[in-house]
C-alpha cells in the first residue's frame, strides 16, 4: 500500500493528539470531594474511658472523588451512609463531609 502524503499516519496522530487534550482537560480543576465517615464502636469488656473514646472515634469508610461530578459525589456519599446505616440498624453512625480524610 502506498503512503500517499503520509495519510497511514493520521489515524495514530489523531489518536496521540486527542489523548493529549484529555489529559490536559483533566488538569488544574478539582473535583469537590465528600468523604464518609462513621462512629467507633464501644464493647462491653471495654473501661469506661476506653469506651467513651471509641464512640467519639471518627471512622474513615469511603472518599467520593468523581472528576468534575461535584453533586454526584455528594449525593452518593449521602446514598451510602443511608444504606450503611439500614444495614447498621444504627442511623446516625454514618456522615459526610466536605474535603478529603483527616483523622
Amino acid at each position: 500500500m502506498r503512503d500517499f502524503w503520509g495519510l497511514r499516519r493520521v489515524p495514530a496522530c489523531v489518536a496521540a493528539g486527542m489523548a493529549a487534550l484529555l489529559v490536559l482537560a483533566g488538569c488544574g480543576q478539582e473535583s469537590a470531594r465528600y468523604t464518609l465517615y462513621r462512629h467507633g464502636t464501644a464493647t462491653p469488656s471495654m473501661s469506661p474511658d476506653e469506651r467513651d473514646k471509641a464512640v467519639k472515634a471518627r471512622i474513615h469508610v469511603a472518599t467520593f472523588n468523581a472528576h468534575r461530578l461535584d453533586a454526584r459525589n455528594e449525593d452518593n456519599c449521602r446514598t451510602a451512609a443511608a444504606m450503611f446505616s439500614a444495614h447498621d440498624g444504627a442511623p446516625g453512625g454514618y456522615w459526610c463531609e466536605l474535603g478529603p480524610y483527616h483523622p
